[in-house]
């Protein structure tokens, strides 16, 4: 009894799952509801052939049922524009041709296609009076046609928003069976001559991008080389490691030149007069200076030879998505090649590819622009210098406390993709020499100057009269050679603001990532439209 009703229930399944198929009756845009009926137009022999070329086209009806033939009915009555430039080109927006009503007699417009030499000649053809563009001629007889909206005629080649006619001069026949189905091995067989369409690009070896890839291939090579040279004969020391003491003269000399400190044992009596170094003020800002990290570079010509090289592939890379988009839209087809890629399987890919490495590498550069010049220059030693980086950290703090954890889940999240980043005002400054000989730069309106105990640049100090006489001569105002002396110590008492140049400013304005975004999404309009 068990076996009989196991037996049963599996004899059951089969017939429960083919009940529960769907027809493609139910569906609207199933092909099977438009009885598509197939015709073979031989257009005739190409000039300089004598293999004739041919052309399906394809006849769709008008799909009627209660339950959903108002729908066509209802997209048919509006009104559409043929999409059709007489130049050959494919508006993608607004065609400049007139609107009209598929069923309206006295107001249809439709493309008359002639078989001319193996080609399809189109020209627009409208019921209704042809205006100043020249852009269609009028036929009256179109009206006969433009009542039958129960059929659709198209091809391969034609144009949006057309009902197709069989072109003139071409000898037609039908491709269907006895059975209502189409004979597939007529269809395939009905192309043109030259359907074996030849691409200029197939195995990705050909001599054009050989050249591409070896132009690139030397870029990363050059950086490699580079990074190789510059880790090798760069010096590696920043501000925060220790500068050793040479000898007790260079200690006097930077107290007596620079800092006029207190007094320290064994150094002459001259370097314990008064400064200005020794003011609150003063020491507060020394104080606020020493967690400033610097470190030193040097030009290299070879460098920024490399760094130029990298500059122009940047650019250059906005090229083969350039000419992939072109491609892709039939603008690169010449009589040689029909395309450079096989539109159907590989053009995408290569855009993609394309795509793709273009915007990481934007994306690395828009991220690294403010230490990608450095990366060009040696690291040296900071008494030789001529660009040092200083970089002032400062640290985030946080006010209130989140209950929520969201604030300290985010600080997690950052610390663990970016483990060795770190916050504060990082910019490279350039050093400059006084008429002296001293050694200076400017950091947030700050002149700092170098110090060669101390192995960095400090902020530069001066060092008060050491008797009232003296004291009494400054009140009545400094000497040309003391204001020289001053002006190359502490610079101008003034926040200059240097305007960046045009240049300047556009290069800022356009490494964002809010250009890289809106340049990848035209990239991709471009294609796809």
């Amino acid at each position: 009894m068990r076996t009989a009703s196991l037996l049963l229930l599996a004899a059951s399944l089969p017939v429960a799952l083919v009940a529960g198929t769907a027809s493609q009756l139910d569906y609207p845009a199933c092909a099977v509801n438009h009885a598509p009926q197939y015709f073979c137009c031989d257009l005739g022999d190409p000039e300089g052939s004598d293999v004739s070329n041919g052309l399906v086209y394809t006849r769709y009806n008008k799909p009627q049922g209660d339950g959903y033939s108002n729908y066509y009915d209802e997209g048919w009555e509006k009104s559409r524009q043929v999409n059709y430039d007489p130049d050959g080109d494919v508006s993608l927006y607004a065609p400049g041709t007139p609107s009209y009503v598929y069923g309206e007699a006295d107001r249809t417009c439709r493309l008359h296609d002639v078989a001319v030499d193996g080609a399809v000649v189109s020209s627009l053809q409208c019921t209704f009076a042809a205006d100043s563009d020249g852009m269609y001629t009028q036929n009256t007889s179109l009206a006969e046609d433009a009542t039958d909206t129960s059929v659709f005629w198209t091809s391969t080649p034609n144009p949006r928003n057309n009902n197709a006619s069989l072109p003139i001069g071409a000898v037609c026949r039908s491709l269907m069976l006895d059975d209502g189905t189409v004979n597939a091995t007529a269809q395939s067989l009905c192309t043109s001559a030259s359907s074996a369409s030849v691409y200029r690009f197939n195995s990705f070896t050909e001599t054009p991008l050989v050249v591409v890839y070896a132009i690139y291939a030397v870029c990363f090579v050059s950086l490699a080389l580079w990074a190789a040279l510059r880790s090798m004969l760069g010096v590696h020391q920043a501000s925060d490691s220790a500068a050793p003491l040479m000898s007790i003269a260079d200690g006097d000399k930077k107290l007596l030149d620079h800092r006029g400190g207190p007094e320290t044992p064994g150094i002459k009596t001259s370097a314990t007069r008064p400064s200005l170094a020794d003011r609150p003020s003063e020491v507060q800002l020394r104080n606020s200076t020493e967690d400033v990290v610097q470190t030193g570079f040097a030009d290299s010509a070879v460098g920024y030879v490399v760094f130029g090289y990298f500059v122009l592939m940047t650019v250059l890379l906005n090229i083969p998505i350039i000419l992939t988009i072109r491609d892709n839209q039939g603008k690169l087809a010449t009589d040689t090649y029909a395309a450079w890629f096989n539109p159907t399987t590989v053009v995408i890919k290569v855009f993609i590819s394309l795509w793709v490495i273009a915007t990481v590498w934007f994306v690395l550069v828009v991220v690294y622009r403010f230490k990608l010049l450095n990366f060009f220059r040696f690291p040296t030693a900071l008494d030789t210098c001529t660009r040092v980086l200083m970089f002032k950290p400062e640290v985030t703090e946080t006010m209130l406390t989140d209950r929520s954890g969201v604030a300290q889940m985010v600080l997690k999240v950052e610390s663990f993709l970016f483990p060795h980043s770190r916050q504060g005002v990082e910019e490279t400054v350039t050093v400059h020499t006084s008429a002296e000989g001293a050694r200076y730069l400017e950091f947030q309106h700050l002149r700092y100057t170098f110090d060669e105990v101390e192995g960095k640049f400090i902020p530069g100090s001066v060092v008060l009269p050491g008797s009232f006489d003296k004291i009494l001569s400054d009140s009545q105002g400094l000497t040309s050679d003391e204001h020289a002396r001053r002006l190359d110590i502490v610079g101008r008492n003034a926040i200059e603001v240097e305007m960046p140049s045009w240049a300047t400013s556009v290069v800022d304005e356009f490494f964002s990532f809010f250009y890289i975004y809106q340049l990848a999404c035209y990239f991709v309009w471009y294609y796809f439209t």
